[in-house]
């Protein structure tokens, strides 16, 4: 069934920027290409807190800064997690984890005192089985443990927490690529599948792009295909049973703007979430943002829907930012937060330099946030070191 998935990652566009798959480092191809990177993480005034070596994303906890670093020699797939105190400085490991070959970081989610992220373990282009695995960090005490999602893994997935519990999509690489919703028991260690949908060859079914909870109901972003070019986008409401409450068609509001809607549709997609029963957003790895309000069946007003932004990882509260936003005006790095009468608050931050901009932010339950900032040379608009990651406590 490795057709299928090559197809699919082909169709989903899997070299995201930040979350690209890291399958090694083939024959004569330099170490030097997975080097971890020096970063200083500083106050939001530019006083250095420390400096970190990573290779990836890094998020935002209630404990600190989470983030991976290639062990040496390794070829990129044996790979360090750490945690940075910005109020001591102290940097240490929480565990170390071999056969990583992709880490979806962008799904991490923590609570409970845990980070988890999934990852897929075996090289997912070597057309063999790939199992997908969930990892479970313990922030106060260290250490990783391990859980097997499913043997057929595929590199693009979403999760989310429920009432103490992990739902996690997965799209199953069987003969009919089946999208199955995982419910995890921290507790328990337990498994239990609780919603499936199926896609066939010829593009005739559902998929599962998203699926997000909050306040006791269950949000999943579902495709229906009816042939190749033909797909809609539905928003399906489950209460903590999984009984479906209601579905909307929100194909119009999510790619309105798009050159090519269906092929914006089909992309894999970072960040969904419903808030307060009605505002929605949704973010792919291509160029579609949306923040609306479903219940109206606008977006949002306000310079965040006007042109490029991105939002927030994390399990904190959502922000969103302008990209490249010096590239336009420099000095002007605008961040949108949403406010309870579902307006946008906006505030300009400009770092300890006018021409850094923000590439990524993350924010923890309590409320702490990253913002991870590259500095921009205004003559040929080329990234320059260095790499700056401003730390804002709760």
């Amino acid at each position: 069934m490795k057709k299928l998935l090559c197809a699919l990652l082909a169709l989903f566009i899997l070299s995201f920027c930040g979350c690209a798959l890291h399958p090694g480092a083939p024959d004569g191809e330099s170490e030097d290409e997975y080097a971890n990177a020096a970063v200083t993480v500083a106050d939001r005034d530019g006083k250095p807190l420390g400096v970190i070596e990573r290779y990836g994303l890094c998020t935002v906890t209630d404990s600190g800064i989470f983030y991976p670093a290639n062990v040496p020699g390794s070829r990129g797939v044996t790979k360090e997690f750490r945690l940075f105190d910005p109020a001591s400085g102290e940097d240490r490991l929480l565990g170390t984890v071999e056969n990583v070959y992709y880490e979806a970081s962008y799904a991490r989610v923590e609570f409970d005192g845990t980070l988890y992220t999934l990852v897929v373990s075996g090289d997912p282009m070597d057309g063999e089985p790939d199992p997908l695995l969930l990892l479970a960090f313990d922030l106060e005490k260290g250490g990783v443990s391990g859980h097997t999602v499913s043997e057929n893994g595929f590199p693009y997935v979403s999760m989310t927490e429920n009432s103490g519990r992990l739902l996690i999509m997965n799209h199953d690489q069987t003969d009919i690529l089946t999208d199955r919703l995982i419910e995890f028991d921290p507790v328990a260690s337990a498994f239990t599948e609780r919603l499936a949908f199926t896609l066939d060859k010829e593009l005739h079914g559902e998929s599962v792009r998203g699926v997000y909870a909050e306040d006791g109901r269950i949000y999943l972003l579902r495709l229906r295909f009816e042939g190749e070019g033909s797909v809609r986008a539905l928003l399906d409401t489950y209460d903590g049973a999984y009984q479906k409450l209601s579905e909307l068609d929100i194909t119009d509001l999510l790619v309105q703007n798009a050159d090519d809607p269906s092929n914006e549709l089909m992309q894999a997609v970072d960040r969904f979430t419903v808030t307060w029963g009605r505002i929605l957003y949704y973010e792919n790895f291509s160029v579609t943002r949306c923040l609306a309000d479903i219940v109206t069946g606008e977006r949002l007003p306000g310079v965040v829907t006007d042109g490029l932004f991105a939002g927030s990882q994390g399990s904190g509260r959502q922000i969103w930012f302008d990209t490249f936003a010096t590239l336009e005006k420099e000095g002007k790095n605008s961040i949108y937060s949403l406010m309870v009468n579902g307006t946008l608050f906006t505030e300009n931050f400009t770092g300890s330099d006018p021409r850094y901009y923000i590439t990524s932010g993350s924010v923890s339950p309590n409320g702490s946030l990253i913002l991870e900032a590259c500095y921009v040379n205004p003559d040929d608009n080329a990234d320059a070191l260095p790499v700056m990651i401003y730390f804002v406590p709760a």
